[in-house]
């Protein structure tokens, strides 16, 4: 069961069943010249998506962290676009666009 892809009641009745939230983590950074940057949070959105489909698991929407500091600096980057879908935390998504 993915979280993003499920209503409220649905969760309660997860809930009643379970207490256990999955939640995949993992950063974006190189893996070589033919290794997929997305390697790090991949790897455990996949096995996590596999679990649920295996058994009766609640699966959070995979935590990017960001990229690895070393790996790609500020000022290789231009310009920044940042979509946000929600207002409420209009603050923090600007703070975190700016770094």
């Amino acid at each position: 069961m993915l979280l993003h892809l499920s209503t409220w009641p649905e969760i309660e009745t997860y809930l009643t069943r379970s207490k256990t939230v999955v939640v995949p983590i993992g950063s974006n950074e190189q893996h070589g010249p033919t290794g997929l940057l997305g390697t790090d949070w991949l790897c455990p959105e996949i096995i996590a998506h596999e679990a649920a489909r295996r058994s009766d698991l609640l699966i959070a929407p995979t935590f990017n962290v960001g990229m690895a500091q070393h790996q790609v600096e500020n000022d290789e980057v231009g310009r920044r676009i940042v979509i946000h879908g929600q207002d409420g935390r209009a603050d923090a998504v600007s703070l975190a666009a700016e770094r």
